[in-house]
């Protein structure tokens, strides 16, 4: 993770182990803005993975037509939309993406553009092992060290988004690096956008990366929120513009208890004692029982 994104400490014909080895213990040698959450929001290149475990799936349930994922490509009938900023992409494009690599390239001779489609024929699934790895040591420690039952946090810090609407920026802070490559024997260059700060819009994603037992719970409700602006591009896409508001709109907002692995018992306990007390959940004003 550290060698993918923080490019400057791994300078070219640097041996990444050896300078892994310079680096650890020395806290100060480390970027400042270094932390947890980007390591938890960490994606970690997984090739193969996603077609692994969907064809898997497919086998296993048994359907005569539809055996993989190819079946499933080949036999549906797929909804299609304009691109949202931060929703998922269209259904049929997901499962296409599982069997290919696209990158974008540029002729540097002419600046004509060139598209480049890749089979994925691997399958590595280790980076979510080390990253899962990782973050338990971590997050371990902490609890030990302050001899704690749970870690206590909001669910997420943004409240829930209208629905088809372009959600908050996933990358906070995005670095431009130009990778060069040579395609039969024309010299092409293509822009990698390298994200150095990372925030889930929707929920974070310690618990799931880490493989934490979390319970959530109801915490309240907003007072005010702040939409963004939509704007719209030719092609029909959405893209997230301005901040509008206040809109005094109840919302709820729920909280989050992390435990170690296995003490799932005591994170039920610490949850009924805080709805106990706080009294939180209740249905909507409009619902009726």
């Amino acid at each position: 993770m550290l060698a993918s994104v923080y490019k400057e400490l791994f300078t070219g014909g640097t041996v990444i182990a050896a300078t892994s080895v310079s680096l650890t213990g020395q806290t100060a040698a480390l970027p400042p803005e270094l932390s947890l959450r980007m390591l938890s929001e960490y994606q970690p290149p997984n090739p193969g993975e996603a077609l692994y475990v969907l064809d898997l799936y497919l086998r296993d349930r048994g359907d005569r037509n539809i055996k993989n994922v190819r079946d499933l490509i080949g036999q549906s009938t797929f909804y299609n939309h304009a691109p949202i900023d931060g929703v998922t992409l269209p259904p049929k494009v997901r499962l296409e993406e599982l069997f290919t690599r696209t990158e974008r390239f540029t002729k540097k001779s002419d600046g004509s553009a060139f598209v480049r489609k890749t089979p994925i024929t691997g399958f590595d699934a280790n980076g979510w092992t080390v990253t899962r790895m990782t973050l338990q040591m971590l997050v371990n420690k902490v609890m030990v060290d302050n001899r704690l039952d749970a870690l206590v946090y909001p669910t997420k810090n943004i409240p829930a988004p209208l629905l088809a609407n372009p959600v908050e920026p996933a990358n906070v802070k995005v670095v431009k690096d130009t990778v060069t490559a040579i395609i039969d024997g024309e010299e092409y260059v293509r822009s990698v956008d390298r994200v150095t700060d990372a925030s889930a819009p929707l929920t974070w994603r310690l618990s799931p990366n880490g493989g934490f037992p979390t319970i959530v719970v109801p915490a309240g409700f907003t007072r005010e929120v702040y939409d963004r602006d939509v704007v719209k591009s030719p092609d029909g896409g959405k893209k997230a513009g301005d901040l509008l508001g206040p809109k005094y709109v109840e919302l709820p907002v729920s909280i989050d208890f992390l435990g170690r692995p296995f003490s799932e018992p005591v994170l039920v306990k610490i949850a009924n004692a805080y709805e106990r007390a706080t009294r939180h959940r209740r249905p909507p004003r409009d619902f009726t029982r």
